[in-house]
């Protein structure tokens, strides 16, 4: 059995290390080979996958908490109601 050390091996291929991160959390099965096959891994910070991205975590999200607050406040009064009216 041959250990690398961390250092060395970031050195190397540091996309190997997420890689091997990833393949050890899916399950045990034929699987495995296709889903990782479909992982991508980009060392840098561009990528060509940029425009596909939908949320964009450096937004103000404090408008969208609001609203889904009076979304969940809308439900819980829908659900009272429904209630009240199977009595």
């Amino acid at each position: 059995m041959k250990t690398v050390p961390f250092e060395t091996k970031l050195e190397r291929d540091s996309a190997e290390i997420i890689r091997h991160a990833v393949s050890g959390m899916l399950p045990k099965n034929r699987l495995r080979k296709v889903r990782l096959g479909r992982l991508h891994i980009f060392p840098e910070k561009e990528h060509p996958y940029e425009q596909n991205i939908i949320k964009r975590y450096d937004e103000d999200w404090s408008k969208s908490k609001v609203e889904a607050r009076d979304l969940i406040d809308k439900a819980k009064r829908m659900q009272a109601v429904q209630y009240v009216g199977t009595l």
